[in-house]
């Protein structure tokens, strides 16, 4: 009797064994009574709103995870998103957590980081006419614009940045700038206004630092184009230093080894001069260039460009132009003779009135001479 009661007894564990055994493998899932009914969640950059509708058996309330940039008010059973703008260039989250009681749901809020494309490059080179350009935009921010000239107007329409000019009829070349910000993101647009012939070609004075006596000189001269040629003739002397002019950059370049003419027996070429390091070059593809730039002082107008070292001599970095006296052309070792004009730190400079504005005192060219003559140093 024993024996078949230990029997049953272990049937009987073995059994709720194997009940206990089947349950372990059963997830309970509890159904949440908080039903997201619709949501707006996902924003770009800028400053936004959106709108999360619930459904719920009572009261709710919400909770963000802590960002400051997302916030929440609730209405009934409505729940109203702001996110602050997001001024950087990655996407940030915050997640949102929904209570009815005892029950809760959550939502994860996502906001973009800035996206800013414009086609319009660094630069705009402009000819002297009323115009208007049109660049591609792409921004998902809040994107601030300035003009730093009134003959300057920009406004974005359409995915597009529109960009305005005014006739240029000053009689000299002008510039300005356009800086945008989206976001942390900052970049600017200089505007440039110019034609050759109205505004750039004329008479200037090239001064220069003498290389003998380091005194302060200056030759008259005339900047002026022919067909696609363009020069700077040296007044009475008779000589023209073939220059170039880059109508994209506005640059100009003056080479070595150029002819320039004949100064009495002696053919008269440009070199180029490191002074620094005592090498001179007549190359022709070594060069010195600058660009023309205008300026206003109180009591005049005036446009300068300066000629510097343009990086096309490797580690040499000149400063200087000279005009050199060979016997014959191309110039060559054996053909040289000698130094005519050493023109240290040359540029080129006029005013547009018949004052002379304070800029020329702090260049001290109210102190310089005209020099009107060479002899082979």
């Amino acid at each position: 009797m024993k024996k078949i009661f230990s029997l049953l007894l272990f049937a009987l564990c073995a059994i709720s064994y194997t009940a206990c055994t089947n349950e372990e493998g059963i997830e309970y899932v509890q159904e949440s009574s908080i039903k997201i009914v619709s949501r707006d969640v996902s924003f770009p950059a800028a400053a936004s709103q959106g709108i999360i509708e619930v459904e719920a058996p009572g009261e709710i309330s919400v909770k963000t995870s802590g960002q400051g940039w997302c916030t929440t008010t609730v209405s009934g059973s409505t729940i109203q998103v702001n996110v602050e703008q997001n001024p950087g260039l990655e996407g940030r989250t915050s997640m949102l957590t929904i209570r009815c009681g005892a029950d809760s749901t959550r939502i994860a809020v996502h906001q973009s980081g800035v996206i800013f494309e414009l086609s319009a490059g660094s630069q705009i080179m402009a000819d002297d006419k009323a115009a208007t350009y049109s660049f591609d935009l792409t921004c998902n921010t809040e994107l601030t614009l300035n003009s730093s000239e009134e003959w300057i107007s920009v406004a974005v329409e359409d995915g597009k940045m529109n960009i305005t000019l005014k006739e240029n009829n000053t009689g000299h070349i002008r510039k300005g700038n356009i800086t945008y910000t989206a976001g942390t993101y900052q970049d600017a647009i200089q505007v440039t206004q110019c034609e050759f012939d109205k505004d750039l070609a004329g008479d200037y004075r090239l001064y220069f630092t003498d290389s003998e006596d380091g005194k302060l000189k200056y030759l008259s001269t005339t900047l002026s184009k022919s067909g696609n040629t363009y020069s700077i003739l040296l007044n009475g002397l008779n000589l023209t230093i073939p220059v170039a002019y880059n109508q994209k950059t506005r640059e100009l370049t003056v080479n070595g080894g150029k002819y320039m003419g004949d100064y009495g027996s002696y053919k008269v070429h440009t070199v180029i001069w490191d002074t620094n390091e005592g090498y001179l070059t007549w190359d022709t593809s070594v060069s010195m260039a600058g660009t023309f730039e205008y300026g206003e002082e109180e009591d005049g107008k005036y446009t300068i460009l300066s000629f510097k070292d343009n990086g096309s001599w490797g580690n040499y970095h000149p400063d200087a132009i000279c005009l050199e006296a060979f016997t014959a052309t191309p110039p060559s070792k054996e053909t040289h003779l000698g130094s005519l004009m050493g023109m240290v730190e040359p540029f080129l400079y006029r005013t547009h009135d018949d004052e002379i504005p304070a800029v020329a005192s702090a260049l001290k060219i109210n102190t310089a001479k005209r020099c009107t003559g060479f002899s082979i140093r």
